[in-house]
């Protein structure tokens, strides 16, 4: 199978989510002044949501333990922008 070229660096506008479908995975690239991004969706890779979330001009919160949602929860709605919460769970127990 040979690359296929699906956008020029120069079409991705900033900060703005250009999403493909690759191999019926869902690929999302995020550009901004310093870089690309991407966020892949229906495959076995584990993205950073709260980073993301960063990228994009968010606050990203990554909570790991029960006891620190609440904090989150109110850092979320203090803050005077969008904000990222991402709750790693334990697939297992849902």
């Amino acid at each position: 199978m040979r690359p296929q070229p699906v956008a020029q660096l120069s079409q991705i506008e900033l900060r703005k989510p250009y999403g493909i479908l690759v191999e019926n995975v869902d690929l999302v690239i995020v550009r901004d002044q310093k870089g690309l991004a991407c966020l892949y969706g229906r495959c076995l890779h584990n993205p950073n949501f709260a980073e993301y979330g960063e990228f994009c001009g968010a606050q990203g919160i990554r909570v790991k333990r029960n006891e620190d949602l609440d904090a989150a929860m109110i850092s979320a709605w203090d803050h005077s922008g969008p904000s990222v919460i991402e709750v790693m769970a334990d697939s297992k127990l849902l």
